[in-house]
């Protein structure tokens, strides 16, 4: 089997992470894999980088306009809405001829595509469409990674309209749809003109060897304080700022040697909404706001309790098994794919968003309480070595996309 993986992408983050050890641990050596990926992606030295240990692995790059790549500070909403509109229409009406001739180039069998979310990129669904226009026998695989939108009604009915021209497109030429978590491939029951043939959930599996850091570098020495909370995570509002500050603010009225660290991939306009944000809280002077970090060993050697405050979305959490492999005890939101893989008050804390008190008192208890922190990473440590290497999430796809003939 020779598998083409096509990606978009517009941040580096969980995405490029599922990549790297899907390609890396994909237990047939003999297999071509090629990746196809959006120029304007961010991630790709990470990716070239991560997985030039493979053989039989090729990189290519597409060049196509994509939404994510205009500079859309420039358009008014109604003029972006339109062009938006543009876009999607163009995708699903015409072929597009650039990646029709790179699949015609590439001599794979099967396809699998990978996005953030459903619907996800257009330049996804034009491969879809390019894909069977040319393997109409050979299967394609859709693989997403956040919950799909629920189609809006009433006064959005042109996006309803376009929506439900989107999911019969897809629907037609996906043969299997994939996602990383039980509540996140449910979510597409909220597209109701989507025809799914046929669905599966793998969990994400992380590379043990990610242990590794850098001793040249002492993260400890730029944060003057004896306990350190991390959040890993884009800064998106969904990702549960607002949240996560008015919790911290309620530590720093108790302790003022406690420092919250937060690093995560955004684009200029994210990182100074929610560097203004942070700004309107007490606890602000102790809050570091710091762009992605490739060093993740670094930051969980130096870290104390590692957070997940999501609000919305959050459809599996690659953080808490990597913290867990790091032995870090882990406090998250009670939602989505967390409640899937953390057992609340065994390997780890669950809290409802709504409440930042009961978040602030779990981190406080496990930060004063080290023998209960080390109880739950003890658990949780153990959960990981056995559900959620990138050897085993491997394996799985590999199966499943190789029981399709």
């Amino acid at each position: 089997m020779n598998l083409l993986i096509f990606l978009q992408n517009s941040k580096k983050g969980g995405v490029d992470t599922f990549i790297t050890n899907l390609i890396n641990f994909w237990p047939d050596k003999k297999s071509k894999i090629f990746l196809v990926c959006n120029k304007s992606h961010p991630g790709i030295k990470y990716l070239k980088k991560k997985i030039e240990r493979r053989k039989n692995f090729e990189i290519k790059l597409y060049k196509c306009s994509l939404i994510q790549d205009l500079d859309l500070v420039f358009f008014n909403k109604y003029f972006l809405k339109i062009l938006k509109y543009y876009y999607w229409i163009k995708c699903i009406f015409f072929t597009n001829n650039e990646l029709l001739n790179l699949f015609k180039n590439i001599n794979a069998n099967k396809m699998l595509v990978v996005n953030g979310g459903y619907p996800g990129g257009e330049a996804c669904l034009s491969a879809l469409r390019a894909w069977k226009k040319i393997n109409n026998k050979n299967k394609c695989f859709y693989n997403f990674h956040n919950y799909a939108k629920k189609n809006r009604k009433g006064i959005y009915f042109i996006d309803d309209f376009l929506n439900n021209l989107i999911d019969e497109q897809t629907g037609l030429n996906t043969d299997k749809f994939l996602s990383v978590s039980k509540s996140c491939i449910n979510s597409l029951k909220n597209r109701n003109k989507l025809k799914v043939k046929s669905l599966e959930f793998i969990y994400n599996g992380i590379d043990f060897k990610i242990k590794k850091f850098d001793h040249k570098i002492n993260a400890l020495k730029k944060y003057k304080a004896k306990k350190i909370i991390l959040m890993l995570a884009n800064f998106e509002p969904r990702k549960g700022f607002h949240f996560i500050f008015k919790t911290f603010d309620e530590i720093y009225k108790k302790r003022k040697d406690i420092v919250l660290l937060i690093c995560g991939d955004s684009n200029s306009s994210e990182f100074e909404n929610i560097k203004k944000l942070r700004d309107q809280f007490n606890s602000k002077k102790n809050i570091y706001l710091n762009k992605f970090n490739q060093n993740v060993a670094n930051l969980y050697k130096i870290s104390d309790v590692v957070v997940i405050p999501s609000i919305a979305d959050e459809s599996f959490g690659y953080v808490y098994p990597e913290a867990s492999l790091f032995k870090k005890p882990v406090i998250a939101s009670k939602i989505g794919g967390l409640k899937e893989i953390i057992s609340n008050n065994y390997d780890g804390y669950l809290v409802s968003v709504d409440n930042y008190r009961r978040f602030s008192i779990s981190i406080l208890k496990l930060i004063n309480n080290k023998k209960l922190a080390k109880l739950i990473t003890s658990r949780s440590y153990k959960k990981v070595k056995n559900k959620f290497s990138a050897k085993l999430m491997s394996n799985n796809y590999y199966k499943t996309i190789n029981r399709y003939k």
